[in-house]
Parts: structure tokens; sequence; C-alpha cells
């Protein structure tokens, strides 16, 4: 009768030592490159804001407030003033790093053809936006002459004006 007790006494007593052993160590320092640790940023670090960090962000924020009902036939483009780029360039090559801009200012086109209305020959500027270091977007009020905050313009769109 022992005998037959013993293969499953020591099955059992091998499954109870290997589930029962010390837990390895998490890996507490180093995630692993598959987990997601940082949650997206809603504003961009100041080392890596640039032309298309600028324009990623206004396009996010215009697609998600769905800003114009014509978004796919709406184009971007980066406006600069040029004493500013050339200032800029030149102050870019005396720094060993080249520091990034505060603002960046970016124009909202209609694209005409291919779907959308209008003559294919022109590209009128829609809005003018202007995306700030810290994340901020500012949209240019031509009536004031100057820029006013997005939540502002929203606003205005919302009322009717």
């Amino acid at each position: 009768m022992f005998k037959r007790m013993r293969l499953p006494a020591a099955l059992l007593l091998a499954m109870l030592s290997a589930g029962c052993g010390p837990a390895p160590d998490r890996q507490t320092e180093t995630p692993s490159p598959t987990a997601k640790t940082d949650a997206p940023r809603a504003t961009p670090p100041a080392d890596t804001f640039d032309e298309n960090r600028a324009m990623d962000l206004l396009q996010a924020r215009l697609t998600a407030d769905r800003a114009y009902p014509d978004l796919p036939c709406l184009g971007y483009a980066i406006e600069n003033d040029e004493d500013e780029a050339a200032s800029a360039t030149a102050s870019a090559a005396a720094a060993s790093k080249p520091v990034a801009p505060a603002a960046i200012e970016i124009a909202v086109r209609e694209k005409h053809g291919d779907g959308c209305p209008g003559d294919p020959q022109t590209e009128p500027v829609r809005d003018r936006f202007r995306v700030e270091r810290s994340g901020a977007i500012r949209w240019y009020d031509v009536v004031d002459g100057d820029f006013v905050d997005y939540a502002q313009w929203r606003q205005q769109q919302a009322s009717g004006g």
C-alpha cells in the first residue's frame, strides 16, 4: 500500500515545493521595453519643440475639437518672419546647441481640388495660430491684430462670431 502512495506523494511534494518557493525579484529599476511608462504629454519638453511638434499639436487639437467641418480640405504651413529666421539662424550657428523657438506660427490654408471645392490655383489662409513652447495655442484675431487664447477663439466660434 505504501508503494502505491510513493509516486503520488512525490508528485504532490514536487508541485508544492515548486509553487512555494521565493518569488523572483521584480525589476523596479528598468521597465520592460513593451510597457508604457509615461502618459502622453500635453506639453512637449522644451528640447523637442520644433516645427513638426508644433504642427502635430495644432492638428491634434483642431481634430479633437472638430474646429472645422472641412478638416480634410485644410493644409498647414509654417510662417516665419524673415528677419526672425535670419537672426535665429545666426544665433543658432553661434551656439553649440540649437535653441528651440519660443513659439511657432502656423497658417491654416484651404486646399482646393482633389474633392475639395474651390479654385485649385489658390490656397487662401483661413486662420493663423501660434503654438507656444509650453503647448499653449493662440489664434490670430485679424480685427484686433493680436493673438488671443485658443479657448476664446472656440467660444467666439460657438457663439457664431
